[in-house]
């Protein structure tokens, strides 16, 4: 049995948005926003979805779709906590709003908080939920500090 996912890594301005995972498998890790991909949607569909029933981000779904930058399988079959799951990823890289700031964003439905975090901090400093921090990695083309220097930081 595989289950189906879809992530949104959504970017601005350096930082990431985060969600805290409200439930298990993860509870309390920060994570990002995804979840299963229902029987009748799409991969976008679902990551569309997830992200903002999670982070309530306040930027219209058509400039969302208009801003992304690629997407990926992850298919790993050792991936998922021990439950097979698949996942596509969609990177999704936001301008600043007109006043400069980041886009708002708060936890809801099964996302106990959302917060934009540096890619340094998301990489370096967070403990992030199963092999999400591989897919930034991987995504976004960077890598997190390894540890003998990430305490002189």
């Amino acid at each position: 049995l595989n289950f189906n996912c879809a992530d949104a890594i959504v970017e601005c301005a350096g930082q990431i948005l985060l969600v805290q995972r409200k439930g298990v498998p993860g509870m309390n890790t920060w994570a990002l926003p995804g979840g299963f991909r229902e029987s009748n949607e799409t991969f976008l569909q679902a990551a569309l979805r997830e992200l903002l029933e999670e982070t309530n981000l306040r930027v219209p779904e058509k400039v969302i779709r208009g801003s992304i930058v690629s997407k990926k399988l992850f298919d790993e079959p050792d991936r998922g906590c021990g439950i097979p799951r698949n996942t596509v990823a969609f990177y999704i890289k936001l301008s600043r709003n007109s006043d400069g700031g980041l886009p708002r964003a708060n936890g809801s439905s099964d996302a106990k908080a959302a917060k934009w975090v540096t890619l340094f901090d998301a990489m370096n400093k967070y403990k992030l939920f199963d092999d999400h921090q591989d897919i930034i990695s991987d995504m976004l083309g960077i890598k997190p500090i390894p540890a003998i220097f990430n305490e002189w930081c």
